[in-house]
């Protein structure tokens, strides 16, 4: 429980640093400076839950640190399903925010940018989008309005790939089946195996949440290995995690 709580914290800072850099990049605006309250977009999914996320909770905290600055700032928040494109443009359009912190998903966050937020010269910042195509996305060439505040797949596997080589010589990958969690099991792989590390097996799950990963993990274990590196959600890990212990008595992850 330690750890799960000590993650959300970390993410609740991530959030807050984001909202910070956003209005950080757009302060200086003479339309902003002109304000007396700024509007910051947030594109992300669930804003009223009855728990809030930690990215709604970093996000006030930010509000909350900038309004005590002297720099109010009013969150407004659109859900990005099912198009992304879209609820950027209500929140630019209609909402006339200046920057949009989101969204979840490299898929969200590159369709928005794309649509509405780069051609509106509105700066845009996701705590979350990992794809490798957000570093040099074509649409923003020349404009520099798309930014993030975690790092790519890229980096985030093969440092995985490295560190797990260190530390184990066999590894098995369990990923979601779609460009996030194949494209960080491919680097993880690569890494990996660059550092003498060998894989056993790599196996990639359906993306809707299963109610069991058996044959999953049995395909994973087969070959014996040290470690599983897994990549997907935490939906799908709250699952093959217990059942990985309970039915196969299997714990490193």
């Amino acid at each position: 429980m330690r750890t799960r709580i000590e993650s959300k914290r970390r993410i609740a800072r991530r959030e807050a640093a984001g909202l910070l850099v956003a209005f950080t990049l757009v302060a200086a605006s003479p339309v902003v400076l002109a304000q007396t309250e700024v509007a910051v977009g947030v594109l992300f999914s669930d804003p009223d839950a009855a728990e809030p996320s930690a990215v709604f909770r970093g996000l006030e905290l930010a509000a909350h640190q900038l309004a005590a600055a002297g720099l109010p700032v009013r969150l407004l928040a659109e859900d990005p399903a099912p198009d992304a494109a879209a609820a950027a443009l209500r929140l630019i359009a209609d909402s006339g925010v200046v920057a949009i912190v989101g969204a979840g998903t490299s898929g969200d966050t590159i369709r928005a940018a794309e649509a509405h937020a780069i051609p509106r010269s509105i700066v845009m910042i996701s705590p979350a989008a990992t794809a490798p195509a957000l570093t040099d996305l074509a649409a923003d060439h020349g404009r520099d309005f798309l930014f993030r505040t975690v790092a790519p797949d890229t980096l985030q596997g093969r440092v995985a790939g490295t560190l797990a080589a260190e530390r184990w010589d066999t590894a098995a990958i369990l990923h979601v089946d779609n460009q996030y969690g194949a494209g960080l099991a491919e680097h993880f792989r690569a890494a990996y195996e660059a550092a003498g590390g060998r894989v056993v097996a790599q196996v990639g799950h359906p993306e809707p949440t299963s109610d069991s990963y058996a044959a999953e993990l049995r395909t994973a274990l087969a070959g014996g290995p040290d470690v599983v590196a897994a990549y997907g959600y935490s939906r799908h890990a709250e699952v093959y995690v217990r059942e990985a212990a309970e039915t196969f008595g299997f714990r490193t992850f």
